[in-house]
This record gives structure tokens, C-alpha cells and sequence, in this order.
């Protein structure tokens, strides 16, 4: 989640602290899943980016009811490639902290 909200943060967008899941001060922008399976873990990562937030009328993000949904595309134009791009260069910075020698 770390690198996700330092990601939003690089792209100028406030984050509401304290909130399940990943919020902007306009509704929810990412989202994190966790799956555990036979003893094995997996996990993603879903950044709203340009996509059409219509669909999304439909759900209650992470269970709460009337909240909206954002997107990075409201607040700046980014592709997918340069997203990504922007997004593993965070996760680096947060991984090779992380390790000791």
C-alpha cells in the first residue's frame, strides 16, 4: 500500500489519511487484494487511471455506502507506461530501504 500512496503523492494528489483502501479527497483512486489459497499468498494493486468510473455506481468501495470513486486522470494526464514506470520507481526506493546487509 506504501508504494501506491507514495505513487498518488507523486502525482499531486492529497491522500485522505486513515481511510480503507486507498482515497483522494474525491473518493477512492486504488485498491489492494489480497488472496490466501492453499498456503500460498498473492496480492495486486488496481490504479484508476483514465478509465471510465461509471461501472463503479454499481459497488460500495471497501464497504462504504454513497462513497465516490477517483481517478489519477482527474488530476493529471499520465499513461499507463509512464504510471507504471512512476509506480516501480517507488516500490524501489521502498524495497532497497528495506534490505540489509
Amino acid at each position: 500500500i506504501q508504494t501506491t500512496e507514495n505513487f498518488i503523492r507523486k502525482c499531486n494528489i492529497i491522500i485522505v489519511p486513515n481511510s480503507q483502501g486507498v482515497f483522494s479527497k474525491n473518493g477512492k483512486i486504488a485498491s489492494v487484494g489480497l488472496n490466501l489459497k492453499k498456503g500460498i499468498s498473492t496480492h495486486g494493486v488496481a490504479i484508476n487511471l483514465n478509465n471510465d468510473l461509471t461501472e463503479f455506481a454499481c459497488i460500495d468501495p471497501c464497504g462504504v455506502a454513497g462513497q465516490a470513486v477517483d481517478k489519477v486522470g482527474n488530476y493529471l494526464d499520465i499513461s499507463l507506461e509512464d504510471a507504471f514506470e512512476l509506480w516501480q520507481e517507488e516500490f524501489k526506493a521502498l524495497t532497497s530501504r528495506a534490505v540489509t546487509h
